[in-house]
């Protein structure tokens, strides 16, 4: 079989996500105080959204620039999305509560692999970049809900007083 041009994009991407994911140089424009110093629902709504515009550019892209520049965006906003969803789930329920959800949530997190390999068996690869869009889109509905929902008063089972 020969090598695309949508596979040399495609194993640039993976090289460049590879290479950010979780490095200091991404988290620099992103400390974790900011989630709790602005709301993690605030932070949450604004990382989701450049993390689905990166996906999506990667989704369009034909050539390399694009898609480099989209693994950029969708892999350095990864880990500040998690931190802000996590500050918003402790500031609302109980810590035990919080801490388990999240968790657990990690675990149905993994059906994602395989789910990404059946869409791009049956659609392309392209379109599990589309998938994750909006996946990311739904992610950043919840993130208004949470954000326009008050939150409850600081009684006796919050673990943050």
């Amino acid at each position: 079989m020969v090598p695309t041009e949508w596979d040399n994009v495609r194993q640039q991407v993976i090289r460049v996500r590879h290479r950010l994911r979780g490095r200091p140089g991404c988290r620099v424009s992103a400390p974790g105080h900011i989630p709790v110093g602005l709301g993690g629902a605030r932070v949450a709504l604004v990382s989701v959204a450049i993390e689905a515009t990166g996906l999506s550019m990667i989704w369009v892209a034909r050539g390399q620039t694009l898609a480099a520049v989209g693994a950029i965006l969708a892999g350095c906003d990864f880990a500040l999305v998690c931190l802000a969803l996590g500050t918003e789930a402790v500031r609302r329920v109980p810590l035990g509560l919080a801490m388990g959800a999240y968790t657990a949530f990690l675990g149905v997190a993994g059906i994602w692999q395989p789910g990404a390999g059946l869409i791009a068996g049956c659609a392309g690869l392209r379109t599990v970049f589309l998938a994750a869009t909006l996946i990311m889109l739904c992610a950043a509905a919840m993130a208004l809900r949470l954000l326009y929902t008050p939150q409850p008063a600081r009684g006796g089972y919050c673990a943050i007083q």
